[in-house]
């Protein structure tokens, strides 16, 4: 067989797969970062062009140590460090979700206090599991009209903190912020900021997973006055994800360190949750990073963001196409490479839209949910592709003529919500790692009311959970996961009859 020919379906179904999709898709507005290569750090690109799989190495002589790094992935490191303007810098080959637990094995522990957003990545719970904290849920404030939260309710937050007998007796506490959200609304920072200070005894932690770009490049166009990373805030810790809003390969991150005092425990725990056997590939692709910043990636960042701009004027040119952009609140900063769109007003879904354009046109988008879908516009992102996306979006129309003429703009924000839906979301009834380690069972969706969650169950991507261990499960999370199931979009956590395919399963804790 040459390299050529067909994968053999029933022997090597993945790979079977991956060539199906390279052949039927044409170019995609998602992660990895690098647009399918295009983006790549050129003298990398020209690397994986001449010696390919002969760089997936192991710890070899003058190709330094991952876990005891000394020579040339440290000086990487700090090179890295050196950019983004923080004490240290480490490379992570199991994504930010690893930087994430690792920085909370470092921050918290058993019994301790952790304030975390309601719109916060699964990671985080998994962190929860392994550090024993008890998570204390901070409302976020959620656009109903989109069902797209728009980050926390920092007034309720700050009355949360104070209810929640947070004082000196404890050891640790632990403040996490999500900058941006996954569709791009940065955070607060700053009014965080001022929480955290009346409290001595809380750390803080920033998953910056979507914003690896933003040290290096205003998230508003033509204003180069404001920083919306919090690595210019004075985070303890922020971790980004070099494959989303960067150049890395999928599961490069970055962790970045502004405290001294945490490097014993935070290398520790680094190596804890990171593979013993990084990939060099992986590695690579991070130095790149940092080599493209160095050079000519702020220029190539701003470009991108100008080519964005100009793409979300020409989808508001077409009519009939929403973006969130233009309805979302005021007050709110949102990323310009983050581009949501509804199709509603065309009588279709998001995830309708997303399966035209990658069945009829090859065009793959970042993610889908019944409302809208969302696209990313990466690094390499040819203006070609770009004006394919917009004929593509064109001739849809042209078949879906608009149910409305015009639209009354009426933003909602509600507050206590979770994730997509603005529900009343209740504190833990145990910790998440309590409800890992109980016994549980197995029980249908629509049976699990009142019950507390054993398991996460989140919609993926973007893997935000609808419920999570130790949560008491509501009726209205049940009918969400219901929805989007229903409408095509995966749902983690959620195991299905083979023998009735509609009745759902979910992990519940065993009631004594």
């Amino acid at each position: 067989m040459s390299a050529l020919d067909p994968v053999n379906d029933s022997t090597a179904p993945l790979l079977d797969a991956l060539k199906k999709h390279h052949a039927d898709t044409r170019f995609g507005f998602h992660t990895p970062g690098h647009q399918s290569g295009s983006g790549l750090y050129p003298a990398f690109h020209r690397l994986l062009d001449l010696y390919g799989a002969a760089l997936d190495l192991t710890e070899l002589a003058g190709l330094d140590n991952r876990a005891l790094p000394e020579g040339v992935i440290e000086a990487s490191q700090k090179a890295m460090a050196q950019i983004a303007g923080s004490k240290s810098s480490y490379y992570l080959v199991n994504g930010a979700s690893g930087g994430l637990e690792a920085a909370m094995l470092t921050l918290c522990e058993p019994g301790s206090l952790a304030y975390v957003p309601a719109h916060s990545h699964a990671s985080i719970h998994h962190g929860l599991i392994l550090t024993g904290a008890m998570p204390v849920i901070l409302p976020t404030l959620i656009d109903r009209n989109w069902r797209l939260p728009l980050g926390i309710d920092l007034e309720a937050a700050a009355t949360f903190v104070a209810a929640s007998g947070l004082d000196a007796s404890l050891n640790r506490a632990l403040w996490i912020s999500v900058n941006p959200t996954y569709h791009g609304i940065m955070a607060d920072l700053s009014g965080e900021k001022e929480v955290l200070e009346k409290y001595s005894e809380l750390a803080w932690l920033v998953d910056e997973a979507h914003g690896a770009h933003l040290p290096f490049v205003n998230p508003v166009a033509g204003d180069n006055r404001i920083s919306y990373s919090a690595l210019h805030q004075g985070a303890d810790i922020v971790v980004q994800s070099i494959h989303k809003m960067g150049t890395g390969f999928t599961q490069t991150g970055v962790l970045h360190c502004n405290r001294s005092e945490h490097s014993s425990r935070l290398r520790q725990a680094i190596n804890l949750t990171q593979s013993s056997s990084p990939s060099y590939l992986l590695m690579a692709s991070m130095d790149a990073w940092q080599a493209f910043l160095s050079e000519d990636g702020r220029d190539c960042l701003k470009h991108t963001q100008n080519l964005a701009c100009d793409l979300s004027e020409r989808i508001r040119a077409l009519g009939s196409y929403r973006l969130w952009r233009d309805e979302v609140h005021a007050r709110y900063v949102l990323d310009d490479r983050k581009i949501t769109l509804s199709p509603l007003e065309l009588g279709i879904s998001g995830t309708t839209l997303a399966e035209i354009l990658r069945l009829e046109y090859g065009i793959a988008v970042e993610a889908a949910a019944p409302e809208h879908v969302l696209l990313i516009v990466n690094v390499g992102l040819e203006e070609s592709e770009a004006d394919l996306l917009i004929e593509a979006l064109k001739k849809i129309k042209e078949k879906h003529p608009s149910l409305k003429t015009s639209k009354t703009i009426d933003t909602q924000i509600d507050t206590n919500g979770d994730y997509h839906m603005g529900l009343s979301f209740a504190q833990p009834v145990i910790t998440p790692r309590e409800a890992f380690f109980a016994q549980r069972e197995s029980v249908r969706l629509e049976h699990s009311e009142g019950r507390i969650s054993a398991n996460a169950v989140m919609p993926y991507p973007p893997g935000i959970p609808l419920m999570f261990p130790g949560m008491e499960i509501s009726r209205e999370a049940i009918e969400r996961v219901r929805e989007l199931i229903e409408h095509g979009y995966p749902c983690a956590g959620v195991t299905q009859d083979a023998d009735h395919y509609k009745h759902y399963y979910i992990d519940v804790v065993m009631q004594s």
